[in-house]
């Protein structure tokens, strides 16, 4: 586990009777931050005595960093999911690092005028999915490697199955 090494810039919050605490700490390409827990064990889970949720990173103007979530696991701490994030232009960017569990991974979010985009690819098991639909009309199109045998389809605005557009 990471030390949470923020110390300026602190809040507290408390959720569900548990002090959750952000931290943030400025630097010359960016903030470093962490956010930590306190509870007493309870048959929900465990006790949490500042354990640490996640680590996050960011350049100065929030649009890209990175992302360290942990969970406790056999009673010590794993990062379970560290992922890559780019927010440039209409682009949404995450991108999960190689020799991790879902390493190389990537999903994509874009939109441009009226449509949107999520595109997801799993390296690993050679997997794509494309999912565009139109915020206005609601109509869309997905396509995924082991989804309709690989073949596009498409809903209109009701949303119902329907023949896609040449």
């Amino acid at each position: 586990m990471g030390a949470c090494a923020c110390s300026r810039n602190e809040a507290t919050t408390v959720l569900h009777d548990k002090p959750f605490t952000l931290t943030a700490t400025p630097g010359l390409d960016g903030f470093d931050g962490c956010m930590v827990v306190s509870a007493e064990a309870s048959q929900a889970g465990p006790a949490y005595d500042n354990f640490e949720l996640y680590t996050i990173h960011t350049s100065l103007t929030g649009e890209m960093g990175s992302r360290q979530p942990y969970y406790r696991i056999n009673g010590a701490c794993a990062i379970v999911l560290g992922a890559d994030f780019d927010f440039e232009g209409t682009s949404r960017v995450i991108t999960f690092p190689g020799g991790r569990e879902y390493g190389g991974d990537s999903v994509r979010y874009e939109k441009e005028g009226d449509t949107r985009r999520f595109l997801w690819q799993q390296v690993v098991e050679a997997l794509n999915h494309d999912v565009a639909w139109d915020v206005a009309t609601r109509a869309g199109s997905i396509v995924g490697t082991n989804y309709n045998g690989g073949e596009i389809a498409c809903w209109d605005a009701d949303p119902e199955d329907a023949a896609c557009p040449n």
